[in-house]
């Protein structure tokens, strides 16, 4: 990083920050962004913008770490347990534990930060045989009402549970994560903290 660019972001920082009426270069000011629909504002738009018109960027690792697979497991274990363990359950709530595992076994198998897309992930981490299940899950997401209820499948159900219980061990068995080294922006902030009264 340059000493220009660094100045730049020191200032940005300043205005985000500290004095909001510190002049600044807004393309080096921190946003908030968030999906506002009533307003057309959406989260991936505003990256989307923001990779098209840079240089250069460097994609987030976060889910890639064990922290962060611990969040995908803890999400398909929570919502497992709290919807799908009734007779009858909403069918959209299977997409809520098979998304989270099968990121966990996309990222175990391959080491890279799973798709967006839920049907690559089922075409890559799902086995065939269950597949045709997921298909008609799918059908049901197109075409029902998302409050629709459906019998259990105990099938799914099964494959479910024994997955959560693997993804967990496979977690807990890779090394310790090093700690994220942050000197250099820590730096900087203290310093921009330092410049003011």
């Amino acid at each position: 990083m340059n000493g220009k660019t660094i100045i730049e972001l020191e200032n940005g920082f300043n205005t985000a920050f500290i004095d909001s009426s510190y002049n600044s270069n807004l393309a080096y000011r921190p946003q908030f962004i968030y999906n506002d629909n009533k307003n057309g504002q959406k989260v991936f738009s505003s990256i989307e913008d923001e990779l098209l018109r840079c240089d250069s960027f460097a994609i987030s690792v976060a889910f890639i770490t064990r922290g962060g697979m611990y969040h995908y497991y803890g999400t398909a274990n929570k919502n497992y347990h709290e919807y799908l363990t009734e007779d009858m359950v909403k069918y959209k709530k299977y997409f809520y534990v098979l998304r989270p595992i099968l990121a966990c076994k996309w990222i175990l198998h391959k080491g890279t930060r799973p798709p967006m897309p839920f049907q690559d992930l089922m075409d890559s981490e799902l086995e065939d045989w269950l597949k045709p299940t997921v298909e008609h899950l799918l059908d049901l997401k197109m075409n029902a009402p998302e409050i629709k209820e459906i019998p259990k499948i105990p099938e799914l159900n099964r494959w479910l549970d024994e997955e959560i219980t693997s993804v967990k061990a496979q977690i807990a068995a890779l090394p310790p994560e090093e700690p994220k080294q942050w000197d250099t922006l820590n730096r900087l902030f203290l310093n921009i903290l330092a410049d003011k009264p």
